[in-house]
């Protein structure tokens, strides 16, 4: 049963940590993106602040459903 806790334990942090970075890693992307100007006028860059956008929202997701599954266990 301790080993199960542990298990569950790492997948919990290990999805935090995913989650967390992913976020952090695509708002850096379209913070350069935006803030240097040369770059905004490409459109494949706007491709790339939207993509950035959705991989973001999944990160959030993706952390808040971790944490609510956490505080509905305790």
């Amino acid at each position: 049963m301790a080993q199960n806790c542990v298990t569950v334990t790492k997948c919990i942090v290990s999805c935090l940590l995913a989650g967390l970075f992913g976020l952090l890693s695509n708002l850096f992307v379209i913070i350069v993106i935006v803030a240097y100007r040369p770059m905004g006028e490409h459109i494949t860059n706007l491709y790339l602040i939207n993509q950035s956008l959705i991989d973001a929202g999944v990160a959030t997701f993706l952390v808040l459903t971790t944490l609510l599954q956490v505080f509905e266990a305790t």
